[in-house]
């Protein structure tokens, strides 16, 4: 709407200045002004130079006007157009968006009931992370880019070592070219990584790129073991610490190494600020932190020197550094996350883009932050959101609460029993206390979710078991110490329907139930799969006795006798 708005006073300040000039051509008036002897200007001038005036004064104008609606549009519109593309994206919600600029924060966006504060799953993104902790151990001497793995992990080394794996260096891990086989499931079934790693079967490393998380794992190992320190422990003291970042955590694997590749959690204002430091050439108020020579290293395409192309899924890709991907915008580089999780940092540009999202197309929202890019950076300072742009984006892209009536059910509980899922459910109990709906979720395995619904509004409380996650490795979970914050509303629907939203709004995903008393069914919606909705039978639920059905259907019994009797007589 704003687009087409700009482009109709475009077209009108046009069509104003072609009339003037198609006048003035034409010798209309003394001067094509319209005017005719009335116009001030040929008396003192003369027409020749009154008609010269009003060609400068009409595009003058056309200047002026295409000046105005062109700032007005890339102001703080530009923001507005790259968050209203990421919520145009099929089966995507936007839950954070930080934007830096020439060292402004110029968008800090969150959609309720996600906040500002919370913590976001940020799958592979963090081996941004994990990348700065090896250029520290390089920058102090403990790693070199040419030390070989099994020289630095001999105890987890196979009995007899090929020459594949006796080959793989510090710098073929960070660049995904281990020439490992990829098995990631080897975290599922073993509680000692490195060692099942070291063991898998092997190409020589080198001559080609597979993206392998696991190699991520193994960098953390490596750093730990060179060092003495984890991998967050390592960056705390030295990085996050001195950048007053004291919000993230990693998980840690079943041998207590930070899992390297995947998660990490940390708002999305830390994410930008790590970009930030990253686009200062490791430079944060006045100190270097880590230095500029790995820096340039780890957002360069590595992959060049070893003469290998990397795996391109569209054309958004162009190359890969140490842990680090390019992008097809010159010079940018990204950390980015299975489910939406994106840092672009764009040098020519001096801009950070951070975003969370939960989506089943990564490239799009990829794809989408590019393509703004340009217009974000032809707005300048004047891309800042105002407070009627901010309230009507917060709005925008808040997860929408549910439409309906307050709790109506004549009984103050209820209790679901539900037939085997996928999502592992055995049970639902609902409980209605006057001032909010508490649901109750039992699982197969034991677990027990209890969480506070609120009518109209978002009620917060602390989870009592961990979310969904797509990921199986033993000990996940582990070094999360905070818990998880879990967010719920419901409302009441015709036809017996209740539905009840939960987000888990420190990690990332959630469901939503819609229970249909009528049908006996209830459907689970997994935020993360919304076009995978799963249906399934309630085994121990029975309608609530209702009076009124009762009388209803008595009535309706006599109508249809009494009618059956008229037709007889």
């Amino acid at each position: 709407m704003q687009l087409f708005i700009t482009l109709f006073i475009l077209a009108l300040a046009l069509a104003y200045a072609l009339w003037r000039i198609v006048r003035t051509m034409r010798g209309h008036g003394d001067c094509g002004c319209g005017r005719g002897k009335d116009c001030p200007h040929c008396h003192a001038h003369g027409q020749a130079d009154c008609r010269d005036r009003h060609r400068k004064h009409t595009l003058f104008l056309l200047l002026s006007l295409s000046t105005m609606t062109l700032s007005a549009d890339v102001g703080g519109d530009a923001i507005v157009g790259l968050v209203e593309a990421l919520r145009q994206l099929p089966a995507t919600e936007l839950h954070h968006l930080v934007i830096i600029q020439d060292g402004r924060v110029q968008a800090d966006l969150h959609a309720w009931p996600f906040r500002a504060i919370d913590r976001h799953n940020q799958f592979s993104a963090c081996k941004m992370l994990t990348s700065l902790a090896v250029g520290l151990a390089v920058d102090d001497g403990k790693l070199q880019l040419d030390d070989r793995v099994v020289d630095i992990l001999p105890d987890k080394c196979p009995a007899r070592q090929s020459a594949e794996l006796q080959a793989i260096t510090l710098r073929h891990l960070l660049t995904m070219t281990s020439g490992k086989q990829l098995n990631v499931t080897l975290r599922d079934t073993t509680a000692d990584w490195s060692r099942h790693w070291m063991a898998l079967d092997g190409t020589r490393p080198g001559t080609h790129f597979e993206y392998d998380t696991m190699t991520s794992f193994m960098l953390a190992a490596l750093v730990q073991r060179a060092t003495g320190h984890r991998v967050l422990d390592y960056l705390n003291d030295r990085i996050l610490g001195p950048m007053g970042i004291d919000d993230v955590e990693w998980e840690m694997s079943p041998d207590s190494i930070n899992t390297g590749g995947w998660g990490m959690r940390c708002s999305t204002m830390t994410m930008a600020m790590l970009g930030q430091l990253l686009l200062q050439g490791g430079r944060w108020q006045g100190r270097q932190l880590i230095s500029a020579d790995w820096v340039r290293q780890m957002s360069s395409d590595q992959l060049l020197s070893l003469g290998i192309t990397a795996t391109h899924e569209d054309a958004y890709h162009d190359g890969y550094g140490y842990q680090m991907w390019r992008c097809a915008l010159e010079g940018a580089y990204r950390a980015q996350g299975n489910m939406g999780q994106l840092t672009l940092i764009y040098p020519a540009g001096n801009l950070v883009v951070a975003a969370n999202c939960v989506t089943t197309d990564q490239m799009g929202v990829l794809r989408v932050v590019q393509q703004h890019v340009p217009r974000l950076l032809s707005s300048g300072h004047e891309a800042t959101l105002s407070s009627t742009q901010l309230e009507a984006l917060k709005h925008s892209v808040q997860v929408p609460l549910l439409q309906g009536q307050p709790w109506s059910s004549s009984s103050d509980s209820l209790h679901f029993d539900l037939e085997e899922n996928w999502h592992n459910i055995r049970s639902l109990d609902l409980r209605h206390d006057g001032a909010k709906v508490w649901l109750d979720i039992s699982y197969e395995d034991g677990r027990r979710e209890h969480a506070a619904l609120g009518y109209s509004h978002w009620i917060y409380g602390q989870s009592r078991t961990t979310p969904p996650y797509n990921i199986l490795a033993q000990n996940r979970f582990s070094g999360l110490a905070s818990g998880f914050a879990v967010a719920g509303n419901y409302a009441c629907q015709p036809a017996g329907k209740i539905v009840a939203q939960l987000r888990y709004v420190d990690w990332y995903n959630g469901i939503t139930l819609v229970i249909d008393t009528s049908s006996s069914e209830v459907t689970i919606i997994d935020c993360t799969l919304p076009g995978r909705p799963e249906v399934v039978s309630l085994s121990g639920y029975s309608a609530p006795f209702r009076w009124w059905m009762v009388v209803f259907g008595a009535l309706a019994a006599a109508l249809v006798a009494l009618i059956a009797c008229n037709k007889n007589d």
